[in-house]
């Protein structure tokens, strides 16, 4: 997730206190809007599904955060399965999932 794109997500679910910063935060949403992707076409869901692991996470293909989990064995109808990722907006497809694998994680030199 880029920078603007955490700025506007701030700005979005940030509560004003006041109706000057009601506004303030309508023009900042506003200016950003226009550096963003738009994320209006949809992409497919990415499925992690690791051996060994409890639970599968089905991400989101845009700034890869989990949309929902569920646990092996649980039906997939039981899944929580928006139109649209809560948190950068993106218009997600369930219909034709994509497998996805995490990083390897970095080790730090001692």
């Amino acid at each position: 997730m880029t920078d603007a794109e955490k700025a506007y997500q701030y700005f979005v679910i940030a509560v004003p206190e006041n109706e000057e910063q009601a506004k303030a935060y309508f023009w900042a949403r506003k200016a950003l809007q226009s550096t963003l992707t738009p994320p209006n076409e949809p992409l497919p869901v990415l499925v992690n599904d690791e051996p060994g692991r409890e639970y599968i996470d089905y991400i989101c293909p845009r700034c890869r955060d989990i949309i929902s989990q569920r646990r092996r064995g649980q039906r997939t109808e039981t899944v929580y399965q928006c139109k649209y990722h809560d948190n950068c907006g993106q218009h997600v497809d369930w219909s034709n999932p994509r497998p996805y694998r995490r990083p390897p994680e970095r080790q730090e030199d001692t």
